[in-house]
């Protein structure tokens, strides 16, 4: 049993906290391509991701599945698989809640839906972490440890 649903029941009432705590995000320390913690000027590179059990997921996904019934007419097969790469990479973008320490040529790379769809698709492993950090649920759930107090 969860010590997140402790009373061992199944309430709805839970199942809504589940989304809205996933909707708020986790901070993800991004890797570099080789896999080391990155930093710009000294400060980590994140990007805070909500989960695939949050609100802003389940409302881009109800979204693509319209455009898909409402587009599939008339698509040849490299069209489909061209959309559908698109649409698995907007459900990412839509999880993206903020990021820092980002930059393009040396200047300020400011969170924006376009600038995250330009960073992923430059950079597929930075993709892959935060398609991780999306289905990472129990990540959401971990408490967050106290600061410890000043001497």
């Amino acid at each position: 049993m969860s010590e997140h649903n402790s009373g061992g029941s199944m309430d709805l009432d839970h199942a809504s906290a589940v989304a809205d705590r996933e909707n708020d995000g986790v901070i993800l320390h991004v890797k570099d391509e080789c896999g080391e913690p990155a930093y710009t000027n000294e400060r980590p590179v994140t990007i805070t991701v909500a989960g695939s059990y949050s609100h802003r997921y389940q409302r881009a996904f109800e979204a693509q599945r319209r455009r898909i019934v409402r587009g599939r007419r008339g698509l040849s097969e490299d069209e489909m698989v061209d959309r559908m790469v698109q649409q698995a990479l907007d459900l990412v973008v839509a999880c993206v809640v903020a990021w820092d320490g980002f930059t393009d040529h040396g200047q300020p790379f400011p969170f924006t839906k376009t600038n995250a769809v330009k960073l992923f698709q430059a950079a597929p492993w930075i993709l892959r972490q935060v398609e991780g950090a999306m289905e990472d649920h129990e990540r959401f759930f971990k408490p967050v440890p106290a600061p410890s107090p000043s001497s």
